[in-house]
């Protein structure tokens, strides 16, 4: 692992740490602020600067997912085309299904990271639909 690998795995493992007891809260820890800070400690690059401060409530998000296509739209624009959930590497950004709802999450290994009502939420891989590559 290089040196640049080992302080990109670093940056995000201290991101997740520090978002652990986080709890959710539209526009600043759901889970497309959660996904694009993730890619924003991993790159510099924040993916989400023009969607920032634009909304506080669900019906503010889903106004905004509605315009952007939704979910799978809104990653597949900032990070290229989808790979199939299995070859997911850590830091990468998931779209997950979790009570017939959709969610981005990240990539942690056999786990993947997302915003909950009361603090980050680790749930196994398997529920993972699609992967998208951080760019090194």
């Amino acid at each position: 692992m290089t040196a640049a690998h080992n302080t990109r795995h670093e940056r995000l493992t201290a991101f997740i740490e520090d978002r652990r007891s986080a709890a959710f809260e539209w526009g600043a820890n759901d889970c497309i602020m959660f996904a694009a800070d993730a890619v924003l400690v991993q790159t510099g690059e924040d993916l989400a600067a023009e969607y920032r401060e634009t909304y506080r409530t669900a019906g503010d998000a889903a106004r905004l997912l509605k315009r952007l296509g939704g979910l799978e739209a809104v990653a597949t624009k900032a990070l290229g085309e989808p790979k199939p959930w299995p070859y997911a590497q850590i830091g990468d950004i998931v779209l997950v299904k979790l009570d017939d709802r959709e969610h981005l999450a990240v990539c942690m290994g056999t786990h993947y990271a997302v915003p909950a009502p009361q603090r980050l939420a680790f749930w196994p891989m398997a529920g993972a639909v699609k992967a998208w590559s951080v760019p090194l």
